[in-house]
């Protein structure tokens, strides 16, 4: 699958390639100063745990939603801007001739790019962490519905019930994480494809935005027309329960949803591998990091 290949590659980025190791591990000959959305939004993230983690916790699904999207579109936006930097100043067509070819160059700048100023690393604990709490806090809200729904309702749940919100809070924070990883990765491909049609930055930062957010609004499209249009009419004609209705209809909008993405994610990459006239095999080899 392209978004688990992609991203075990951004999660080890090449950091002894001699292009990595200029742009981010060695220490800049003047101070360095990048404000990036993803930046910001980290810091808000940060300091809203910080001296509001109710808060926090009460917006975090809200948070990731945005989050995920607004850092693919970041991404995207990073990255092209960086690769037709090079193909202005007429570097890239150096970085090209190396044994790795344009696909190296390619993944050489992305990964510098996002790596840089810390911002993939950052991003990624923080995301992390805020579905751990998640995670740990999905069972003691599910068991308080109970409460809830007595004082509501006037009626005990079953633990049926119970299960089922269990299952839709999992579903939720399910979708979250798949919204960011899949995002990034859509982000990290189209911000690699558009400078393989335009090399100037000012278009490629235009043609980068309105791909990603093309993309993005096709999954959403897919993604409701069939998870709640389609899958419940089909579900309906099951017959069964309307508990186990609920929780399979969850399990299954978590698999379209990641299963929409990944085709969308697919077309993206054949056609940059197209564009760069290379193949899977290729990009695994540079992809890796190179070892001293």
């Amino acid at each position: 699958m392209i978004t688990r290949r992609v991203w075990r590659a951004l999660l080890d980025p090449p950091g002894v390639h001699p292009l990595f190791h200029r742009i981010v591990l060695l220490p800049p000959s003047v101070p360095r100063h990048y404000f990036t959305l993803a930046n910001a939004i980290v810091n808000l993230v940060l300091g809203v745990g910080s001296h509001l983690p109710t808060l926090l916790l009460l917006l975090m699904p809200l948070i990731l939603l945005i989050l995920g999207v607004a850092y693919g579109l970041d991404c995207a936006l990073r990255i092209s801007t960086a690769i037709a930097r090079s193909h202005e100043d007429d570097t890239y067509a150096l970085l090209a001739l190396t044994p790795g070819g344009a696909i190296e160059a390619s993944w050489a700048l992305c990964a510098s790019t996002l790596y840089r100023n810390r911002d993939f690393s950052r991003l990624r604990a923080t995301v992390n962490g805020t579905l751990i709490v998640g995670l740990v806090l999905t069972p003691v809200i599910a068991l308080f519905s109970i409460l809830f729904a007595t004082g509501l309702t006037g009626r005990f749940l079953t633990m049926l019930d119970v299960f089922t919100n269990f299952v839709n809070l999992l579903t939720v924070l399910a979708v979250l994480y798949l919204e960011y990883v899949q995002s990034t990765v859509q982000g990290v491909l189209v911000g690699m494809l558009i400078p393989t049609y335009v090399q100037n930055r000012l278009d490629a930062n235009i043609f980068a935005l309105l791909t990603f957010l093309l993309l993005q609004i096709a999954v959403y499209a897919a993604f409701l027309l069939l998870g709640f249009t389609l899958l419940p009419i089909l579900l309906d004609s099951l017959a069964l329960d309307i508990g186990w209705v609920t929780m399979l209809l969850a399990a299954l909008r978590v698999g379209l949803f990641y299963g929409i993405r990944e085709a969308v994610i697919a077309g993206v990459w054949w056609r940059l591998m197209t564009r760069l006239n290379t193949s899977l095999s290729e990009f695994t080899l540079v992809s890796r990091p190179m070892r001293s």
